[in-house]
């Protein structure tokens, strides 16, 4: 190679290196010792500037983990709060229904029994709070739902997503950060869709509404606002968030994406919250911006991202109604709680021929002894033999049942659980669930 052409190489790499690309290297060889000394110094530069940009994309990753951590710090009170509230009303309505029975058993044992007009009181009464109980418990697991989706580190490919239902995600999480100190309006148009992470999107705007709610004092709630706004466009969707808080002051402004720059209590944040949420609307080729804000007046954020395109909506496809047999399923249920195999059983006994297994090891014995099930429940996440080792087991020994199979889970994976879920094509019940969930799932597979 000539001196010319080794230089030109060597000026290649290094314009590699400013563009961020480490994967080129400068050759030796050609006996000239300066140019060897060169390019051995520009290999060195390159191999540093490759391992220091690993580490930045390292921290970078646990710094994003870590503001996450950090917002569901400031949500814990509320979020206790909100779980507490139906919580109470959910014990103390069984309770009351506990002594509620207890009345009537021993009203029946008396020789003139239970009045009519007392029982259909009572009666009542139970219908009334067992309702509040069931609409108690779809809070709690709602809340759950909700976290659970805002703490996960989510690694899946870009989905096309409907901003309105970012929104409503992102509100529900901050809600109980707003209640005390503003009116939430939301203005979404239903039908403005991006494509990307729906997690890293509704990091945004959680951040945000956290952001809007703490710049505006505890205790008039009436006399501030917090505005959501969402417009969809041909080429561009805009969500904005306003608030009616203290402003920001001009010489904040010019720091407000700055790494770990930040005007609350250390309590209170990490200061990349906002810096974070700007590199997420960057990696979604889209802009977040401060695009007013006057003190004593309030402040309005934007996030800019490209429109999905129409053509590219997945529009679920019809459900196909099947014809459903009279005949009664027989059901295996598998789960590590006697609890939930003892419910299962009651809930299913008028429908099902139910078999119950404590664990996977168990549900092994029982198939291994009789396979004959219509529908096989298995709870996923289980110690010593989880539901990935029975499916695995039924593919190598019973491969006729591994279509049969429902999946059930209280929503936290391990990875391998969460690699296995990428692929199965089965029914997967989120528990809590309802009788005509189970009842669904064991319709679609049962043959």
């Amino acid at each position: 190679m000539t001196i010319d052409a080794r230089l030109e190489e060597i000026m290649d790499v290094l314009i590699s290196l400013a563009r961020n690309d480490f994967s080129r290297r400068a050759s030796f060889g050609d006996g000239t010792e300066v140019l060897d000394g060169i390019a051995a110094g520009v290999n060195m530069l390159a191999e540093e500037i490759a391992r220091q940009g690993q580490k930045e994309q390292e921290l970078r990753r646990r710094a994003a983990h870590a503001e996450r951590l950090v917002m569901l710090g400031q949500m814990a009170a509320g979020v206790a709060h909100e779980i507490n509230n139906p919580a109470a009303f959910v014990v103390l309505n069984l309770k009351e229904l506990e002594e509620m029975v207890r009345r009537l058993e021993a009203k029946l044992a008396e020789p003139e029994g239970v009045d009519r007009a007392v029982l259909t009181q009572e009666l009542s009464d139970a219908r009334a709070m067992l309702a509040d109980g069931v609409m108690g418990i779809q809070r709690i697991a709602s809340i759950v739902r909700e976290l659970h989706t805002f703490a996960r580190h989510n690694d899946a490919p870009a989905e096309v997503v409907l901003m309105s239902s970012v929104v409503d995600d992102a509100t529900r999480i901050v809600a109980r950060e707003i209640a005390y100190r503003a009116r939430l309006v939301v203005d979404a148009d239903p039908t403005a869709r991006v494509r990307g992470d729906r997690t890293q999107l509704c990091q945004i705007l959680t951040n945000l509404l956290l952001n809007a709610a703490q710049a505006i004092p505890e205790g008039d709630p009436n006399g501030h606002r917090i505005e959501v706004v969402v417009r969809g466009g041909a080429d561009e969707v805009v969500t904005s968030v306003h608030d009616t808080g203290v402003g920001i002051p001009e010489d904040v402004r010019a720091h407000l994406f700055e790494p770990f720059y930040t005007t609350k209590a250390s309590s209170r944040g990490t200061g990349l919250g906002l810096t974070i949420s700007n590199e997420i609307a960057r990696q979604h080729r889209g802009s977040l911006r401060c695009a007013d804000s006057k003190a004593g007046e309030g402040t309005t954020f934007e996030v800019r991202l490209p429109a999905a395109a129409a053509t590219r909506w997945a529009t679920p496809a019809p459900s196909r109604s099947e014809p459903r047999t009279t005949d009664r399923r027989r059901v295996l249920v598998v789960d590590d709680e006697p609890v939930i195999l003892h419910t299962y059983k009651r809930v299913l006994q008028k429908q099902c021929d139910v078999v119950t297994a404590k664990g996977g090891h168990e549900a092994l014995q029982v198939l291994e002894a009789d396979d004959r099930f219509d529908a096989i429940i298995c709870d996923l996440m289980m110690p010593e033999l989880d539901g990935v080792s029975v499916h695995e087991w039924l593919a190598a020994h019973r491969p006729r049942l591994v279509p049969r199979v429902v999946f059930s889970s209280g929503g936290a994976f391990t990875g391998r659980c969460q690699a296995f879920l990428a692929t199965f094509q089965g029914p997967l019940l989120e528990k809590p669930m309802t009788r005509q969930d189970i009842m669904t799932a064991i319709d679609r597979v049962a043959r």
